[in-house]
């Protein structure tokens, strides 16, 4: 999903007077939201249980960035660590389910960084 505010000096993005500040919402358009609807069925695992997707916006607020930009520096692998792998019951399906939706690397994905263990997480989700 394209952010309208990409590209942005995030060092001065958290300062809210700074033309480069943004905390907003977009609405999803329909074929992102279609394509949301098939990973969020396909990721969860489960034929029997299907979701609805009832609403769907994306959130570009510069003072979370800017926090995960940091937090992901610091994460970055540094020469010679042993790989990252996601604790519990491994990596989510996200990624893999990703690789069959058709068009979801053009309205979905940008490309998630395997070595900072990255996924999309649900909020609100209930089956």
């Amino acid at each position: 999903v394209y952010w309208e505010n990409a590209g942005k000096d995030l060092t001065q993005a958290s300062k809210r007077g700074s033309p480069d500040f943004f905390d907003d919402l977009y609405p999803v358009p329909m074929r992102d939201r279609e394509a949301l609807q098939q990973l969020i069925n396909e990721a969860c695992g489960d034929d029997a249980k299907q979701f609805r997707l009832l609403r769907a916006v994306r959130v570009e607020s510069s003072r979370l960035w800017v926090r995960y930009q940091c937090k992901a520096a610091q994460l970055e692998p540094k020469e010679g660590d042993a790989p990252r792998e996601f604790a519990g019951r491994g990596p989510p399906h996200t990624a893999e389910v990703l690789k069959r939706i058709e068009g979801a690397d053009q309205t979905l994905a940008h490309t998630l960084d395997a070595d900072l263990c990255e996924a999309y997480l649900w909020h609100g989700t209930e089956p």
